[in-house]
């Protein structure tokens, strides 16, 4: 198992890895929840809507590191 098999797990891991990453963020902030309705006075229904916005900026943070990586290794497939 070389060359490209050894490519793919390392690909699998940087994966798990970011998938772990935005679990951990996000439980962090919804552990945070209620000091964060607390300060701001929000609803239930705004704080669904921070955890969203938080959630999709964080992963969308994520799509151009992925891209520039597979851009300038035009061999991994």
């Amino acid at each position: 198992m070389g060359g490209m098999g050894t490519r793919r797990w390392w690909a699998l891991g940087a994966m798990v890895l970011a998938v772990f990453a935005v679990t951990l963020d996000v439980t962090v902030l919804t552990v945070a929840l209620p000091t964060l309705a607390g300060a701001l006075k929000a609803s239930e229904s705004q704080l669904q809507w921070f955890v969203t916005a938080y959630t999709l900026a964080l992963v969308a943070g994520m799509l151009p590191a992925g891209r520039s990586e597979t851009a300038t290794d035009a061999s991994f497939s």
